[in-house]
């Protein structure tokens, strides 16, 4: 995965997107820092790949968990 990448950006990575179950839906996490303690506070939504919003496709990617299913992204 490249640095500095949106989440619109991931998924529209082929590469990327097959490694991912799309038969569940998709965890987003989302935090304001790379701290351990901002990550443990992060929002949590879980939605399908087609139903993911606008505001979460312009966040930048932290880290991908593609055996969780689970994206975790910075809020701002």
């Amino acid at each position: 995965m490249k640095e500095n990448i949106t989440l619109y950006e991931l998924l529209n990575t082929f590469d990327e997107l097959i490694k991912f179950d799309l038969l569940k839906k998709l965890t987003i996490c989302s935090t304001s820092s790379a701290s351990l303690i901002d990550r443990l506070n992060a929002d949590i939504e879980e939605f399908y790949l087609s139903d993911i919003p606008l505001r979460l496709l312009r966040k930048k990617v932290f880290k991908v968990y593609h055996y969780e299913n689970t994206i975790v992204v910075f809020k701002k």
